[in-house]
């Protein structure tokens, strides 16, 4: 029986902050509890054709959504807008990497308008109010600081998952002042302030191993089948630690006494250079919501969130919400990206090295 992925999104449940997952026996039995997730959050569950779910409010025990996997995609998403009385329905999902459609784009480009406001058609109030709404002319005009630097912005893929920087003067906090955020809705409204907590830009020295393992995940289950049966035959056999010695020998030697230790010293340096050549870089910001102590972490590709856990000294993990990008870049976030010194000393470091090599292996 095939599996498909069922991803749940709360967007709003009314008067549930919070939702269970439950599956519904075939049988009509007691449901089942699989995990809990909060507003704004997505539950991502794995199920086989055909089985039912329901997902419940936690604060009114009612059912929010009920869903039957589907044979096809295999990627099913659903959305739960109960403030925007968006009915509950299948709706079929598009699969991971493809581009979001024309009405997801339209929902990603709306402007920020406070929840608390009303709507008085004065545009220009309210644009004094919180700037970034609309104008008068329909524009949306770029949030600016006193210095004249562009605040920043991350939109979801989904049009989920929406953040603005707000403007501030103390040009990206360095004064002392804190960096807020907020976070919008699908309809542009303003869902929640939070608190720019860490903001960092790493350098991603092992991304072929990243890649690596994004391929092996992606493999269907009966290919991964097969890939693992195949390592567990090579190791055995030791066939894994036989290949590196065969190699060297198939070189004359060249790769020395401990010929695996080798390949991996020569692939990290490799990949090292070129992550820092190109460079290769992550641009992650942490924000922090103080009324729901809820965390939020973005990055160049995805966004993520973590709920707050009862043991400080153990936080919970960070799980994917929706995938996204970065609309404006911060400015202080562009200078991080700008300080990449060690890159040039690490590529003029090898370089000297290989030049002094091949200088010995030619006397």
């Amino acid at each position: 029986m095939a599996l498909v992925t069922l991803e749940i999104t709360l967007v709003s449940g009314g008067e549930d902050d919070s939702a269970s997952l439950l599956y519904l026996p075939d049988g009509g039995g007691e449901p089942q509890h699989y995990t809990d997730f909060f507003r704004g959050g997505m539950c991502s569950q794995q199920s086989f054709v055909g089985h039912s779910w329901v997902v419940r409010g936690k604060t009114t025990g009612r059912d929010l959504l009920m869903i039957e996997a589907q044979g096809q995609p295999d990627t099913q998403t659903f959305r739960i807008d109960l403030d925007g009385e968006e009915a509950n329905f299948l709706r079929p999902g598009r699969r991971r990497g493809e581009p979001p459609t024309a009405a997801a784009a339209a929902a990603m480009a709306r402007p920020a308008r406070a929840a608390e406001d009303g709507d008085d058609g004065n545009a220009a109030d309210d644009a004094d109010r919180h700037p970034g709404v609309v104008d008068e002319d329909g524009a949306q005009p770029q949030a600016e600081n006193a210095d004249g630097g562009s605040e920043g912005s991350w939109v979801g893929a989904d049009g989920i998952c929406t953040f603005q920087r707000l403007p501030s003067a103390g040009g990206g906090g360095g004064d002392g002042r804190a960096v807020l955020w907020r976070e919008l809705d699908l309809d542009g409204r303003v869902a929640g302030t939070l608190e720019q907590v860490d903001a960092r830009v790493d350098t991603r020295w092992l991304w072929w191993l990243r890649g690596a393992y994004a391929k092996l995940a992606a493999l269907p289950h009966d290919k991964e089948y097969l890939l693992m049966c195949g390592l567990t035959l090579m190791s055995a056999y030791k066939l894994d630690l036989q290949l590196p010695v065969w190699m060297s020998g198939a070189m004359g030697g060249r790769l020395g006494p401990n010929p695996l230790m080798m390949i991996l010293t020569v692939a990290c340096v490799a990949g090292a250079v070129v992550a820092a050549a190109i460079p290769l870089t992550d641009t992650t910001i942490e924000l922090y919501n103080r009324q729901t102590r809820q965390s939020v972490r973005l990055s160049d590709k995805r966004g993520f969130t973590r709920e707050p856990g009862h043991d400080p000294q153990r936080p919970r993990a960070w799980v994917p919400v929706c995938d996204g990008a970065w609309g404006v870049l911060p400015d202080d976030l562009r200078e991080l990206r700008g300080q990449r010194t060690h890159h040039g000393l690490l590529v003029a470091a090898v370089v000297a090295w290989v030049a002094s090599w091949a200088a010995g292996r030619a006397a």
